[in-house]
């Protein structure tokens, strides 16, 4: 039996990730894929477009066997944290064989090497860097210059470096190599649109939030994916940040005191947040008003986030450092997945499988992320049902494939 993985949001699912699933599984060989998707809110800094569970069909439709929950301390961190998030449950499912990702550069060594470097950190690459720090340059471009020089990079590899889907990618290695992973990293060619002519997921959210009567029949989507949306269009279940707006600004001015310790915050960020408040009438044009050369876009919309569900800086580094404390929550499988694959993980998982989420009883920094996740979950519900009128149903009462 040969077990593929994936780590993903779907937000939404298009015909670029149903092809990478497809070469998953005829092109590569695998028997069953796995996928740790994002819950509710993604790693942008956003709420998802759609709700977990709408996306978990998507998934599973397209050729998924089991969507596992990433838990919204790590699915809202940054690329380093959603990694280290990710890799740490396949560790602990105990029988991955390849974890598979979209990376604009298909050469593991590529990847590899990089993230070698970055983990390793040796004295001609930390000295290269400093240097490149000290005459004024960003953190990235000084790390994509040192790295440059440190490994002899061609001009093409060094300009691969600022690719996000790279720079994810070389997280993923680096997660690896420090967590001990015993699996294979097989990277799979993207183009600029997505996959190989797909338009991105990006775009996809672009027209929906923009024009709800956009036109279904259009988009790089599969049909069983085209018809969930259709559904969830019709019920008005399209969720956008802006929807937040006055909880995130409640919780700025209740918190006004203690910014600074929300996870990718600081001071001088903290008092931006407040000396702008009254200027808070849209989170859009918020984020944009406190941006800058040193504070992008994403990182302040994640602050919001974090700000938001309460994801401080201790209890995250903590929940980080400690791979022991993860669990694995069952969002959907296929029935595919029943002929061997959820007998094979439970027998294998070094963490907990929770397929009832009233059941799990974690303790420790487990317990917070699990309660966050939960409360994640609800407040996604809550906020949607209050511009839809449908009726809220409990996270923890919630079950796989419900």
């Amino acid at each position: 039996m040969k077990i593929a993985a994936v780590i993903a949001e779907y937000n939404p699912f298009h015909n670029g990730h149903e092809y990478m699933l497809r070469r998953i599984k005829q092109d590569y060989g695998y028997d069953y894929i796995v996928i740790i998707m994002s819950g509710d809110f993604v790693q942008r800094g956003e709420c998802a477009l759609l709700d977990k569970y709408t996306r978990t069909r998507m998934a599973l439709s397209g050729g998924s066997d089991l969507c596992i929950e990433l838990p919204v301390i790590f699915a809202t961190g940054s690329a380093e944290y959603f990694a280290e998030g990710a890799i740490s449950i396949l560790n602990g499912l105990g029988c991955i064989d390849t974890l598979f990702f979209g990376a604009e550069y298909d050469n593991p060594e590529y990847f590899q090497k990089i993230a070698g470097a970055l983990v390793n950190e040796p004295d001609d690459y930390r000295s290269l860097f400093e240097n490149y720090m000290k005459q004024g340059l960003s953190v990235p471009s000084a790390r994509a210059r040192a790295l440059k020089s440190h490994l002899n990079l061609s001009d093409a590899e060094a300009d691969a470096l600022s690719s996000s889907n790279n720079i994810l990618a070389i997280e993923y290695y680096k997660a690896a190599i420090r967590l001990s992973s015993k699996y294979n990293l097989i990277p799979i060619l993207r183009n600029d649109d997505g996959y190989h002519g797909s338009e991105s997921a990006e775009a996809i959210r672009h027209r929906l939030v923009e024009d709800s009567d956009y036109n279904l029949s259009s988009l790089p989507m599969p049909e069983a994916s085209k018809h969930l949306l259709q559904n969830a269009l019709k019920r008005n279940s399209i969720s956008h940040l802006n929807m937040y707006r006055s909880l995130i600004r409640y919780a700025i001015a209740q918190n006004k005191y203690k910014l600074f310790t929300y996870l990718d915050c600081n001071k001088d960020i903290a008092n931006k947040l407040i000396n702008h408040l009254t200027d808070f009438s849209d989170t859009g044009s918020y984020i944009k008003l406190l941006k800058s050369k040193d504070i992008t876009y994403t990182r302040l919309s994640r602050i919001l986030i974090h700000i938001l569900l309460g994801i401080d800086s201790e209890r995250a580094n903590i929940a980080k450092n400690s791979p022991d404390e993860r669990y694995a929550r069952i969002l959907g499988f296929s029935e595919n997945a029943k002929n061997g694959l959820l007998s094979t993980i439970k027998k294998a998982a070094i963490i907990p499988l929770i397929s009832k989420p009233s059941d799990y009883r974690p303790e420790g920094i487990s317990a917070w992320m699990y309660e966050l996740d939960i409360y994640a979950a609800d407040l996604f519900e809550n906020v949607l049902c209050d511009i839809t009128g449908g009726n809220i149903i409990p996270d923890i009462i919630r079950t796989p494939n419900s």
